[in-house]
């Protein structure tokens, strides 16, 4: 048996997958939602509502505000009216959970002060840092969870 295929994240693959193509991502996640990462996404957007909008018109400031004039095949009449009066109500929502869905990048003014892969390596947890700060808030169940201590390694 060979190793597990490698998912295809080149815009085809992303696009075969999400619906959208890989720009229209964080749009789709902001109005889906991402468990994951703790946001809920907009009421009543699915991932098929989301990938044929979001399909049609790349990012969320970028859909017609009237319903009516959507041009999305599949979602359309009372759907897309639901869609819509859904985004509205929940515009200031869909703009957070989008920017929390977006990487950053030095570009973005993010400093990344690792420079080389090998200084992403994570050595272990600082066992007396970590210990204390679980004694402090109570988490018994997280205080042996590191498989790995900085002291240890």
């Amino acid at each position: 048996m060979g190793p597990a295929p490698r998912p295809d994240l080149r815009r085809c693959g992303v696009r075969a997958k999400w619906g959208v193509p890989p720009p229209s991502i964080p749009d789709w996640l902001a109005v889906v939602g991402d468990s994951s990462d703790g946001y809920p996404g907009i009421p009543g957007w699915g991932a098929k509502g989301a990938a044929g909008v979001l399909a049609r018109y790349g990012h969320l400031e970028d859909i017609p505000r009237r319903a009516s004039a959507w041009e999305v095949p599949g979602v359309g009449g009372a759907r897309a009216m639901t869609l819509g009066a859904s985004l509205r109500d929940h515009w200031d929502e869909a703009m957070l959970y989008r920017d929390l869905a977006r990487l950053r990048t030095a570009e973005d003014g993010v400093p990344i002060r690792q420079q080389d892969p090998d200084e992403l390596r994570w050595d272990g947890a600082p066992r007396d840092a970590w210990e204390g700060f679980c004694d402090e808030w109570g988490l018994d169940r997280l205080r042996q969870r590191p498989h790995r201590w900085l002291d240890e390694a």
